[in-house]
């Protein structure tokens, strides 16, 4: 039987296929039948505010700042209990934190390292916010009147709003496109090949022909 506090240690987990390897430091080990933890919770370098958007927009915990130095990344990650996600390799290597380094500056690669690496549960795309990460919260479609366009107010019956900074989300017709795009980052990576779908430009999607603190919420299924 293995000790509940067993102490952290650093490992290399090799990845097989293109996405290389990547290192895992300070991650507590586990079992084969340890369960995936739900509240694992992430925080992006100022290099990966592509992949913390999609992080966001699938559902997961992740803290994002550009303005952020090293220091401040790991004073953060040791207060909030996060991962860190990096391509600095020196910052991976910072003792007393969690992180995942990163090979790969392919968003695809480093989705599908991320998931291999931490296996993350699935959990609601659509739950956060993408813009600041807080979760959203229903919001009623009469508190929705006046805040939002009136064919969306006409044409639409669920509402969420961000209680950090007060966008309303409501699921547009982008988010069909997003599907594949989405259900492809969940998935391991097999080949270079796959979907073909772009993971260039769609982030942007999330906010098409939206103004002010109004943002069409990619919404779960």
């Amino acid at each position: 039987m293995t000790s509940q506090s067993a102490k952290p240690t650093v490992r290399r987990l090799a990845l097989d296929g293109p996405t290389r390897a990547c290192d895992l430091q300070m991650l507590p080990q586990t079992s084969e039948t340890d369960k995936p933890s739900a509240e694992v919770r992430l925080l992006a370098d100022a290099m990966l505010g592509k992949l913390a958007k999609w992080l966001r927009l699938l559902g997961y915990d992740t803290s994002y700042d550009p303005a952020w130095d090293d220091a401040t990344i790991v004073r953060q990650a040791r207060a909030e209990g996060r991962v860190i996600l990096t391509r600095d390799r020196q910052l991976s290597e910072r003792r007393g934190v969690q992180a995942v380094f990163l090979a790969s500056d392919q968003l695809r690669q480093q989705m599908s390292q991320i998931m291999q690496a931490l296996h993350l549960p699935p959990v609601q795309a659509g739950s956060r916010c993408s813009v600041c990460n807080s979760e959203l919260e229903p919001l009623h479609k009469s508190e929705a009147r006046g805040r939002v366009p009136l064919y969306v107010w006409k044409t639409q019956d669920v509402f969420h709003r961000c209680p950090t900074c007060d966008r309303i989300y409501w699921r547009g017709g982008h988010w069909a496109r997003m599907q594949p795009v989405l259900s492809t980052l969940r998935e391991p990576e097999h080949s270079e090949h796959g979907s073909g779908s772009s993971m260039q430009d769609t982030p942007g999607t999330a906010q098409d022909s939206v103004t002010g603190s109004t943002r069409s919420w990619p919404h779960d299924q």
